[in-house]
């Protein structure tokens, strides 16, 4: 276990979200990617090269039992999560009153609030367990 502080960045495979896993492992952090999209163990992989620590791996957010375990396995290799970053999100293209569904409508709240709020549970609730300060 290092003393780096410690990020999960959500939807890391790519855009905004694979900067900031470059931006923190930068700036000496432990980076955690987590994301459905497998090529965000790329994004990893490019940070190793660089010398910085970095872990992808793949998650539904909206799982619960996948995100207690995401988080519970970058706590074992790295230690207590310090910083959580939320920026997954999805939307349908196109994404119109027209092309609504209730299914895309399950896929816009799966990623958008439910895996979100998971995430700040399960960090808050781990938090919590170390008796971390506000």
């Amino acid at each position: 276990m290092t003393e780096k502080k410690v990020v999960i960045i959500t939807g890391s495979a790519r855009g905004i979200g694979s900067a900031c896993m470059r931006l923190f492992a930068r700036h000496c952090y432990a980076a955690v990617g987590l994301d459905l999209l497998a090529e965000g163990q790329t994004v990893a992989d490019e940070i190793q090269k660089e010398g910085r620590t970095a872990l992808f791996q793949t998650c539904d957010g909206a799982n619960e039992a996948q995100v207690a375990d995401c988080v519970g396995q970058a706590v074992k290799k790295f230690g207590p999560v310090d910083v959580l970053v939320n920026n997954a999100v999805h939307c349908e293209d196109p994404d119109t009153i027209f092309t609504t569904s209730a299914g895309s409508l399950d896929r816009y709240y799966a990623v958008n609030i439910r895996g979100t709020v998971l995430l700040i549970h399960e960090f808050i609730r781990r938090y919590r367990q170390r008796q971390g300060s506000w």
